[in-house]
C-alpha cells in the first residue's frame, strides 16, 4: 500500500521519479534551459520563415543567409573542388554511382 502512496506523490511531482544525482541538476537545467534554448530557436527562425513564406515562392538556387536575405554563395560552396568531394562522399553513403 506504500508503494501506491509513493506512486501517487510521484504524479504529483514528476522529478521525484528521478534519481537524486538527476534532481540535483533540476535548479541549473531550470536556469539555464531557457538561454541554451532560445539560442537554438534564432538561427532556425529564417529557415521556418524561407520554408513556409509565400515571399520566396519558386524561387530556386538562390542562397539565403541567417537572417533570410538574399546573399552570394559562400566562397567554399562555388569551390568545384569541394563540389566533387561532397558529391563523392554522397554517391558512397548512399551506394548510388550517379555518374552521368
Amino acid at each position: 500500500m506504500g508503494g501506491g502512496c509513493r506512486s501517487f506523490s510521484a504524479l504529483r511531482s514528476p522529478i521525484r521519479a528521478f534519481p537524486l544525482a538527476y534532481r540535483l541538476l533540476v535548479p541549473l537545467i531550470r536556469l539555464l534551459g531557457p538561454v541554451l534554448l532560445a539560442d537554438l530557436a534564432k538561427p532556425a527562425r529564417s529557415s521556418l520563415h524561407l520554408a513556409s513564406s509565400t515571399e520566396v515562392e519558386g524561387v530556386s538556387g538562390t542562397y539565403f543567409n541567417t537572417e533570410g536575405k538574399p546573399a552570394p554563395w559562400p566562397a567554399s560552396v562555388r569551390d568545384q573542388r569541394n563540389r566533387k568531394e561532397i558529391w563523392a562522399l554522397c554517391e558512397k553513403l548512399s551506394g548510388v554511382d550517379a555518374s552521368w
